[in-house]
């Protein structure tokens, strides 16, 4: 139903007609020229005087050459026509007007076909909604209106469908707090435009977060992803995430500024943070256990920096499994404040079992004004930094009295940058640094390379060390600062038999200690006795040599 435009339709009177006809006959054959009208269908015809359109009709039907018209539309007045003028179906005002009207309002209508094979024709609404914007409930993102209520009702919404992505296109979006609880696991990703293109902005100055995520202690697993958007709480003393019992998600290209704690987890675990920025909070990310004792256990940084946040880079706690790979971490803290810095390692990590893990690797460290890293007394921590830079921080770095400390691979060569360990035990492998104090309770330490020997304190025998191109343990700490070491490499745990390899290069002096060979069990300095004129100091010196292992006494009488 509705207007119908045909090409090139045009016909002659083949009679006169006064301004009151309302049948119109045409020239015999003519009127095949124009559309066939159904039920409900008509077109507009203009009827001209020479050259010169007149009246404009609206035909509503066609029987051969006879046609059924309302005369004067359009502003146009009935007059009379002579036989042989021109009727012509043109496009005029109205007929545009009522083909734009007829069209479909209703997407589910029109067919949207994939190209490639075996691609499945389905409708443009479907199509539409298979990306939901906050735009679609109302939100303006012009930095000035508030969205809170379009974003939480498109939070709600994709929730509610069952799950999908909620797009947020490229704008500044004020929200006092968003908050959604997940009771069941369902997929809700928020997705922007860029990581600087679609900003998420504090509207107010309370200290609600930006993002309130929580899930049950009972399900931890929402499987959703923020990602592509900058995150800003506007300096009020806000959070930019704050996340509880909130567990199996991804934090992917996001930027957080201007937060008290730009992600903060209680309970948020299992979950992957990739190439984000973390910048200008007090703490770009701390954590601890929830309410419902769920730990923040099991995160992981990929890429990405913190900088400039003035307590703490990363502060953890009650949390193990936290393994940070590739990220910068420089310039945080506050100058002249020990106690921040770029990570902080709190002594209640091991809370949850008694054992806590975490991990640093190809990370860099720069500038941070307090430490770089440091960690409290975890008793049941194990640590490892792997194939890792520090560079210019302001304080040591302090691995405090955990259970196990690994450091290989790393380099630490301005005059600031001590290396500081009191751990249990202790593996430095393959590393340059400017100084080490190691005074861990079990050491293992290889190739490690100081800037000179007495930038390496060793209060302990119990360690071998490289400075420059020598190799050493043995002499006290008085000798070994002195830069006149013994050169052999020394593997020692616990208290048992000792191994040593000589380098031949200096005199090695084993002290006045008991010592075997090849396994046999440690000897006291064997005394020869005996006549020389005889065989009598011969048989002592064999008996010497085989208690301590050296050969075997197969001789006979």
């Amino acid at each position: 139903m509705g207007v119908v435009l045909k090409n090139n339709a045009v016909g002659y009177l083949q009679s006169a007609i006064t301004a009151s006809d309302t049948g119109i006959v045409l020239t015999v054959g003519t009127g095949a020229n124009f559309p066939s009208l159904a039920a409900g269908e008509y077109f507009y015809a203009t009827i001209s005087i020479g050259s010169v359109p007149v009246e404009i009709v609206k035909v509503t039907a066609r029987s051969g050459d006879t046609l059924t018209v309302v005369r004067g539309q359009e502003g146009t007045s009935a007059s009379n026509f002579s036989a042989g003028s021109a009727v012509e179906l043109r496009v005029t005002a109205q007929s545009i007007v009522d083909s734009v009207a007829q069209l479909p309002k209703d997407a589910s209508t029109v067919s949207y076909v994939p190209s490639g094979t075996g691609a499945v024709t389905t409708n443009v609404q479907a199509k539409l909604r298979q990306l939901v914007s906050v735009k679609d409930f109302g939100a303006v993102g012009n930095g000035v209106a508030n969205d809170t209520v379009a974003i939480q009702a498109a939070i709600d919404a994709v929730y509610n469908a069952g799950g999908g992505t909620l797009f947020f296109p490229s704008g500044t979006y004020l929200v006092t707090s968003i908050v959604r609880n997940w009771a069941n696991p369902i997929t809700v990703n928020l997705q922007g435009e860029g990581k600087r293109s679609t900003v998420i902005k504090k509207f107010d100055a309370s200290t609600t977060p930006l993002f309130d995520l929580s899930g049950i202690a009972s399900m931890l697993e929402p499987y959703s992803e923020i990602s592509e958007m900058t995150l800003n709480a506007n300096n009020v003393g806000a959070n930019g995430i704050r996340a509880t019992n909130f567990g199996r998600w991804v934090l992917r290209n996001v930027f957080i500024t201007g937060c008290n704690r730009g992600l903060y987890c209680r309970g948020g675990l299992v979950f992957d943070v990739y190439d984000c920025t973390f910048q200008a909070n007090q703490y770009g990310y701390y954590c601890e256990k929830s309410a419902n004792n769920v730990f923040s256990n099991l995160v992981s940084f990929y890429g990405g920096q913190f900088s400039g946040n003035t307590t703490w880079g990363l502060y953890i706690t009650q949390a193990s499994g936290v393994h940070i790979v590739g990220t910068d971490i420089s310039f945080n803290g506050t100058s002249g404040d020990v106690n921040t810095g770029g990570i902080y390692y709190d002594a209640t990590m091991d809370d949850e079992i008694g054992y806590a893990i975490a991990s640093i690797k190809n990370a860099w460290f720069e500038g941070n004004f307090g430490n770089g890293i440091k960690t409290g007394a975890v008793g049941g921590l194990h640590f490892s930094m792997r194939d890792t830079t520090l560079a210019g921080n302001f304080n040591p770095v302090t691995i405090g009295a955990i259970a196990m400390s690994e450091i290989i691979n790393c380099f630490a060569g301005s005059t600031t940058d001590t290396i500081v360990v009191g751990a249990g035990r202790s593996i430095i492998e393959n590393c340059i640094f400017y100084a080490l104090n190691d005074n861990s309770t079990y050491y293992h330490h290889l190739n490690v390379v100081g800037n000179a020997y007495n930038h390496i304190n060793q209060t302990n025998a119990r360690r071998d060390v490289i400075c420059g191109t020598e190799r050493f343990v043995q002499g006290s700490a008085a000798d070994l600062t002195a830069g006149t070491p013994e050169d052999f490499v020394n593997f020692l745990f616990g208290t048992g038999q000792q191994q040593f390899w000589c380098q031949n290069v200096k005199n090695l002096s084993l002290g006045p200690a008991a010592i075997g060979f090849y396994g046999t069990s440690p000897q006291t300095k064997q005394t020869i006795t005996g006549s020389r004129g005889g065989n009598a100091a011969l048989a002592s010196l064999l008996t010497g040599l085989a208690a301590l292992g050296l050969i075997t006494d197969s001789t006979t009488a």
